[in-house]
Parts: C-alpha cells; structure tokens; sequence
C-alpha cells in the first residue's frame, strides 16, 4: 500500500492539518476531507497525474497552481493550504452552492459522478470529529479520531448554513 505524503509539522496526521486549515478558512473540515480523499486518497496517489499533470494531496493542474501562486503543488502543507482556500472561494463564488463549487473545483464537464463521490463522503467525515473540536497538534493532549466507514446520506440540506464570512 502506497504511503502518503510526509504530514505537515506539528500534526499527527495529513486529515489533522487538513481539519485545522479548514477550520481557519471557515469550511465544515468534513468537506475539505472528502475532496481530498476524493482527489488523492489524502496524498497516497498524489500525482502528478500523466493526464491532467494535477498533483498533491488535492490535486492542483499546473494552470490552477500557477494562477494561485503555487511554488511547489507537490508540497502537502503548500497544496493543503491552497487547495482548502480553494474550496472556500469556490464555495464564495457560488454563493454557498456546494454543487456548483465541488463542480468547478473538479473542473466537471462531463464527469456525472465527481460531485456524488464527494458528497457520499461528508457523513464518512461527519462522523469522525465534531465540527468544532480543533485539530490535535503533536505533543498535547487529545484523544484522536478514529476513521469510520462511509455511511448516511451525501451532506444534508443546510450543511453549509452558518458560515462565517471570509
């Protein structure tokens, strides 16, 4: 089995440093896991991909990391940090309309199952920390969360009410 990327300092784990960057940007951490096993199963296949050249843990195609200033998308503490950004422009740009954002962020055109896959995964993540419970960074106290099989209905109506602003 494929190992992933090496996870960014101070964090136990690359799901970890993926909650906390979504919690800094305002974004449930639950979607933020969901596209990034969905894009790269958290880094263990991070590319680059030979099709589209996208690489790390969510996946960036070179034109999208150069447009975001991108040094090193193969960077999981750079690529996490942008590709969780990412989402919450996307999520800004389209008004809240998770659809629309997991669309563009997947670049879908003709790919019906991207935005399925994604939302099936949100309860696999619900379940597995509290929304508010902040990341555990190495060397203090906390218990960490266990993964969960998939299970429940893709991210229920309302899930993304009571975002913060940017």
């Amino acid at each position: 089995m494929p190992q992933g990327p090496p996870t960014p300092s101070g964090y136990v784990t690359v799901q970890d440093y993926i909650r906390a960057q979504a919690q800094e940007v305002g974004i449930p951490p639950e979607l933020a896991l969901a596209v990034a096993e969905q894009e790269s199963d958290f880094g263990r296949n991070p590319g680059p991909n030979p099709a589209s050249g996208a690489a790390g843990v969510f996946q960036f195609v070179p034109s999208t990391a150069g447009q975001r200033g991108m040094k090193n998308p193969m960077d999981p503490q750079e690529n996490i940090q942008h590709g969780v950004r990412y989402l919450r422009e996307l999520l800004d740009r389209h008004n809240l309309d998770l659809e629309g954002a997991l669309k563009e962020y997947g670049g879908v055109k003709t790919n019906t199952t991207y935005v399925p896959e994604v939302l099936a995964r949100i309860p696999k993540f619900s379940q597995s920390a509290p929304p508010s419970a902040p990341a555990t960074p190495q060397g203090t106290t906390g218990t960490q969360p266990s993964p969960s099989s998939p299970s429940g209905p893709p991210a229920p109506r309302g899930f993304l009410q009571g975002l913060r602003g940017t």
